[in-house]
């Protein structure tokens, strides 16, 4: 875990805050991604606890800096190059429901595949975290300041 400039993530924020929001469709997921299955109306129940943000070419450059400032500390931890497959960015507003990526869930890709998150705004216990399980069962909850990646 590590983090970028909060100046980098204040700006990356502010675009985010300022995009398109879009409802996210079930078929919106790869083809080969094991999606998990939530029973009831999935689009209505997840759209009704997340924000899903256009990524607009303002987004897309200013991620990309910060993807490439965070190169290669990423390729250190992996012990190898990597490339980004897939973003998606969503704001996750306050909320009791855990459907979707607020409940406990398995992301249903391929071992090969690393997934890194990274926060705009200030994570902790109180204002929202990531829990994450390890391969040896051991949990670790994300906390740090805004910018944080993991």
């Amino acid at each position: 875990m590590s983090s970028i400039p909060q100046t980098e993530a204040a700006e990356l924020c502010r675009l985010v805050e300022a995009a398109r929001r879009i409802p996210i469709l079930e078929e919106d997921h790869w083809p080969e991604y094991r999606a998990n299955r939530i029973k009831g109306n999935v689009e209505n129940r997840i759209n009704a606890t997340q924000e899903y943000i256009v990524l607009d070419d303002a987004i897309l450059a200013n991620l990309s800096r910060i993807l490439d400032s965070i190169s290669k500390p990423v390729m250190l931890g992996l012990g190898t190059p990597w490339q980004v497959l897939n973003v998606r960015c969503w704001v996750t507003p306050p909320s009791d429901e855990h459907i979707g990526p607020t409940a406990t869930h398995v992301d249903g890709m391929p071992p090969s595949i690393c997934k890194v998150l990274l926060y705009l705004t200030e994570i902790d216990k109180t204002q929202g975290t990531t829990e994450a399980e390890c391969l040896d069962g051991e949990k670790a909850v994300l906390e740090g300041p805004a910018g944080t990646w993991a």
